[in-house]
């Protein structure tokens, strides 16, 4: 093999080129260094190609884990409520590390606000308060709907249940100081409750009036949530079916209407019993 100034021979054989007789200014005219750059840019491609499938598939992995921590948390709160849960339980359930919820959430009170939200999208979406009706729908009509969708978030089983239940926990042990997230979810039934009474009084009741009239229809459906024993002996009894639930609906509504008309009067006036009485 010889070597000049300008390198090896063009007859030596390439893989016989010991580094230190090629200057590395002349590296790039070696015939080693065409395949030996394809080759390394294949791999940086191949690399690159993993890394981004990796990520993509990490991000699934969290996102996955992410929801079953959701919808776990969902579950236990429910069953029992925000101060008897505990977040080693959730993790559990969803088969996560015990640092889960705090990667994910923050905390066991971020998480139940997340648990809050997405429970009642969750009820809002399986079972609206308005019931699916049109437009034009009689407000006797919506009020039927309103009751049948409050009966059947209280007493049917599963996701949709989840939000009354956790009101239920909370309203009746106040000291987890838990019921006031609840708040503004209850503030927008009453508001639709409070419309819909508004208008079977044809619009000339005044606000008492109509707040006695909605919290004693919200009394009718909150007993079923609030008392466990009627609740779980309407279970066992009926089994949750729907059609016991849409008849139970349909009781309480011709009672709550009954009652409406009674204290409003059948024109819309509102009739005050207690002079009535005391004559």
């Amino acid at each position: 093999m010889r070597v000049s100034r300008r390198g090896v021979d063009s007859d030596s054989p390439p893989f016989f080129i010991p580094h230190r007789v090629v200057p590395a200014r002349h590296h790039w005219r070696s015939p080693l260094f065409p395949p030996l750059f394809v080759c390394a840019f294949q791999m940086y491609i191949s690399n690159t190609r993993y890394s981004h499938s990796y990520v993509l598939a990490r991000s699934r992995i969290m996102g996955h884990t992410r929801q079953r921590l959701l919808e776990s948390a969902c579950e236990i709160f429910a069953e029992q409520g925000y101060q008897a849960a505990t977040v080693a339980e959730i993790c559990e359930r969803a088969e996560a590390n015990i640092a889960a919820v705090n990667y994910h959430f923050g905390s066991k009170e971020a998480l139940y606000d997340e648990v809050l939200a997405y429970s009642r999208r969750v009820a809002d979406t399986e079972v609206p308060l308005d019931g699916g009706l049109p437009a034009n729908a009689s407000s006797e009509q919506r009020l039927h709907a309103f009751i049948h969708a409050m009966l059947v978030r209280t007493l049917s089983e599963g996701r949709v249940a989840w939000f009354q239940r956790m009101v239920a926990h909370e309203r009746m042990k106040p000291e987890s100081g838990m019921a006031r997230k609840f708040r503004p979810y209850i503030q927008r039934n009453r508001a639709v409750l409070d419309a819909i009474i508004g208008e079977m009084g044809g619009g000339t009741l005044d606000e008492e009036i109509v707040h006695t009239c909605g919290s004693q229809v919200v009394a009718l459906c909150n007993y079923w949530g609030y008392n466990r024993y009627a609740r779980d002996r309407f279970t066992r009894k009926t089994s949750g079916a729907p059609d016991a639930i849409a008849k139970l609906a349909r009781d309480t509504t011709r009672f709550a209407r009954a009652g409406i008309r009674a204290l409003i009067g059948i024109d819309g006036t509102h009739v005050d019993n207690t002079r009535n009485n005391e004559k």
